[in-house]
């Protein structure tokens, strides 16, 4: 089996289905409505007082890529904001909606639902 196949969020990742719809929900690419893409980063709405934020993030997230998480993480740190940040080793956009499929995913599942309850617990 494939990636492709076993997948689906993979697959219309990096496809033209993923790509799509991130295509038409901005009007283009980033390049085409740079506005637009800055104006709903979660980047430009961190501000002071932040709550605290929780991001578990693919590593092949090819949707929105982990790079975007590591600079909400810096941005809400540098305003003084708590921010946890976990990357998921090997997994790709939605990948918490596919336990079991494979070796790689259901770890990965586990690690973000013990990051999510660490986190909450923490906040009580």
């Amino acid at each position: 089996m494939t990636r492709l196949r076993l997948f689906p969020a993979y697959r219309y990742g990096i496809g033209p289905g993923g790509l799509a719809l991130v295509h038409d929900l901005f009007g283009g690419t980033p390049a085409d409505a740079p506005g637009r893409y800055a104006a709903w980063s979660p980047v430009a709405l961190a501000g002071p007082g932040c709550p605290p934020v929780l991001q578990v993030v693919g590593r092949d997230d090819a949707i929105i890529p982990a790079s975007q998480g590591r600079a909400l993480h810096e941005t809400l740190e540098d305003l003084g904001c708590r921010s946890d940040l976990h990357e998921i080793r090997l997994a790709v956009h939605a990948f918490d909606q596919y336990p079991g499929v494979s070796r790689w995913v259901a770890p990965a599942v586990r690690r973000a639902t013990g990051a999510l309850l660490a986190f909450l617990d923490e906040l009580r």
